[in-house]
C-alpha cells in the first residue's frame, strides 16, 4: 500500500489513494485483487485533449492518468512490468498488475481513479450495512467467490461475475429468506437453485435497499421513452406540457415471489 501511494505521490503530490473492494470490507481470498482508487484534485480533473492542436505538434498530446501512472509503474523494481495491462473498455478504466518480490505469494492489484461513476469507496458502507444486517452473507459469499475462481468466472469484464454483483444476488436471495434461517448449507444450495433455476439476468434486475426484483426490459423501455420525451422536448423548444404522458410508463414490477431455501 506505501509502495502504491509512494509511486502515486510522485506524480500527483496532492493525491490520495484509498482502498475498497475485498481487502478493505474483509471479503478477501488468498486470490483476491487488491483493489485501490486514486482521488485527484480538482485541478487534475480535466480529461485529456482527444487530438495535439494545429500549433502544438504531436508530442502535445497528453497521457491519460492511467497511461501517466502505468508509465511509472513500469519503473518500480517491486512490479512485474510484465504484468501490467490497462483495461479501457470498462466502464471504470482499470490498471492491472502484479508484484514480484514476494516469493510466497504474488500480490494482484487493480488501481482506478476516481469519478462520477467510481462507486467503489460508497459499496464499502453498503457491504458494511448487509454484514451486520446479515451476517450469514458473508460465508456464502466466500464459497461462491472460490467456486467461481476455480472456474475462471470471477472477473467481470472477462464474461464472468464481479465480487460485488456477487455479494449483492445472496444478499438479495437472503432477504427472501426467513428471519430464523440460518442454516448456512441450506442456504448455499437453495442460492445455487435458485440462480441456476429460476433467476434470469437477462430480463429480471435486482435491488437489494428496495428489497424487490423488477423486470429490466420496463426499465429499458421507462428509460427510451424518457430519452424521446427529452428528444421531442428539445425539438419543440422546451415546451414540456405534454411530458406528462408518459408518467407511470414502464414502472418496475411487483416483487416476485421466490421459494425459500430449502424448498
Amino acid at each position: 500500500i506505501s509502495r502504491v501511494r509512494k509511486a502515486v505521490e510522485s506524480l500527483w503530490p496532492r493525491a490520495q489513494v484509498k482502498m475498497y473492494g475485498s481487502y478493505e470490507t474483509d471479503f478477501y481470498l488468498p486470490s483476491s485483487d487488491m483493489d485501490f482508487v486514486i482521488c485527484l484534485p480538482a485541478v487534475h480533473k480535466n480529461p485529456a485533449a482527444a487530438r495535439a492542436g494545429d500549433l502544438e505538434g504531436r508530442n502535445a498530446i497528453n497521457e491519460t492518468w492511467q497511461q501517466n501512472l502505468a508509465r511509472k509503474l513500469r519503473s518500480e523494481s517491486w512490479v512485474d512490468i510484465r504484468s501490467i495491462k490497462i483495461i479501457e473498455r470498462t466502464l471504470i478504466p482499470v490498471i492491472k498488475l502484479c508484484t514480484k518480490d514476494r516469493r510466497d505469494q504474488v500480490l494482484h492489484l487493480d488501481i482506478s481513479f476516481d469519478g462520477p461513476q467510481h462507486n467503489g469507496l460508497a459499496s464499502v458502507g453498503l457491504v458494511h450495512h448487509i454484514i451486520e444486517e446479515f451476517p450469514v452473507v458473508k460465508p456464502i459469499v466466500l464459497v461462491m467467490k472460490q467456486f467461481l475462481y476455480n472456474r475462471g468466472l470471477l472477473t467481470a469484464y472477462t464474461g464472468g461475475v464481479s465480487s460485488y454483483c456477487l455479494l449483492l444476488m445472496v444478499t438479495r436471495f437472503v432477504q427472501e429468506q426467513p428471519p430464523s434461517w440460518g442454516d448456512c448449507g441450506s442456504l448455499l444450495m437453495g442460492f445455487l437453485d435458485f440462480v441456476g433455476n429460476n433467476f434470469d439476468p437477462r430480463n429480471t434486475g435486482l435491488n437489494v435497499l428496495g428489497r424487490c426484483y423488477f423486470s429490466r426490459l420496463n426499465v429499458a423501455l421507462h428509460h427510451e421513452q424518457q430519452q424521446q420525451a427529452a428528444r421531442w422536448a428539445t425539438r419543440t423548444g422546451g415546451n414540456l406540457s405534454r411530458r406528462h404522458s408518459f408518467a407511470g410508463a414502464g414502472r418496475p414490477e411487483a416483487p416476485h415471489a421466490l421459494p425459500h431455501a430449502g424448498e
